[in-house]
């Protein structure tokens, strides 16, 4: 099984603007939340879906900074942009970048190995 962790950051929120791209000891966010999942022995590839507004270019940037695979869609509907990363695939989860202190070995979203 090939798990694809997919996770939807984008800079335009209504409580907290720019989260993902917040310092967090030093490093945005969205770094930390990719490390977690690198970390991961179940997940198998990493995506960050974003929007195509001009805003998100800036969490485009930090994916290509991180060598992450990047998914741009329609900026109303997150779950076009889940599905045209990959998330059709019944292999893949969904973590959101505004939660940094998730823990993927306890998280049982996650697929396991078998």
């Amino acid at each position: 099984m090939h798990a694809v962790a997919i996770v939807q950051a984008r800079m335009a929120s209504t409580r907290l603007p720019g989260k993902v791209v917040a310092d967090l000891l030093g490093r945005p966010v969205l770094e930390r939340i990719v490390n977690r999942l690198r970390s991961t022995e179940s997940i198998d590839e990493i995506v960050i879906a974003t929007t195509t507004d001009s805003i998100d270019d800036v969490v485009v940037d930090l994916a290509d900074d991180l060598e992450t695979r990047w998914y741009r869609g329609h900026t109303h509907d997150v779950l076009s942009r889940y599905v045209g990363a990959g998330g059709e695939r019944a292999d893949s989860t969904k973590p959101k970048a505004h939660h940094p202190s998730f823990n993927p070995s306890t998280n049982t979203s996650f697929p396991r190995q078998t």
